[in-house]
């Protein structure tokens, strides 16, 4: 792997981070050098010139999808029974998030901040009714709804790709009607919002690129 040192940098640094079984998908990196990548049904950390397998909740597989400063990793991981279950890692030690009790209920971590705030997806067997969740305290609480004009009816959270340290978050609704759709929403100052070209309804007003809901702040 490489890393450039800045935007406007031309200097580059290769790290060898050992053999790589399969397929290699998604690399990040945080501001300490801090590395994580996924191949052959495991996650991987590299940190201190050491690359490392992050090991698994049972199932004999992980998956890693974010990283933050600290050096926290988040992701999914298969228990025994065959279920995936969120995860963060820490210290050396893989931690299940908690979630739904419902073993037909699947979880997945998909970003993590600077303050260890940590949102993800729920869904039944990882492809049905997928729903945007936030992790917390071993619970999820569920993103919030949109009321969407026009066509009538209430858009729902399926996706979270990305939570900031002012805990803006960003990903995908899907509207409740024959056919779906999906647009892009955001999270800002803690309220939901549409990309401009949707319409929202506040207070039964239509506006367009209005705000509607909120979701759940740190405990401070």
């Amino acid at each position: 792997m490489f890393v450039q040192t800045g935007p406007s940098v031309s200097h580059y640094y290769i790290f060898d981070v050992g053999p790589i079984v399969g397929d290699l998908t998604l690399s990040r990196l945080n501001q300490g050098g801090q590395m994580i990548w996924n191949s052959g049904g495991h996650a991987y950390l590299y940190q201190n010139c050491t690359s490392r397998d992050l090991g698994n909740l049972g199932g004999g597989q992980s998956v890693a999808n974010d990283i933050n400063s600290n050096g926290v990793v988040v992701g999914k991981s298969k228990q025994s029974s065959g279920r995936w279950r969120a995860f963060s890692y820490s210290n050396g030690a893989m931690h299940d998030l908690g979630g739904s009790t419902n073993s037909l209920i699947w979880e997945e971590a998909t970003a993590i901040n600077f303050w260890g705030d940590v949102v993800g997806v729920e869904s039944v067997q990882g492809t049905l009714s997928p729903t945007g969740v936030r992790y917390q305290n071993g619970a999820t609480s569920v993103m919030a709804r949109f009321l969407v004009i026009p066509p009538s009816g209430w858009g729902f959270v399926t996706n979270v790709t990305a939570i900031t340290d002012s805990e803006d978050v960003v990903g995908n609704p899907e509207h409740v009607r024959a056919v779906p759709f999906e647009n892009p929403f955001e999270f800002v100052n803690h309220r939901s919002r549409f990309s401009p070209s949707m319409c929202l309804a506040v207070d039964g007003v239509a506006a367009p690129a209005a705000l509607i809901g909120t979701t759940s702040g740190r405990n401070e």
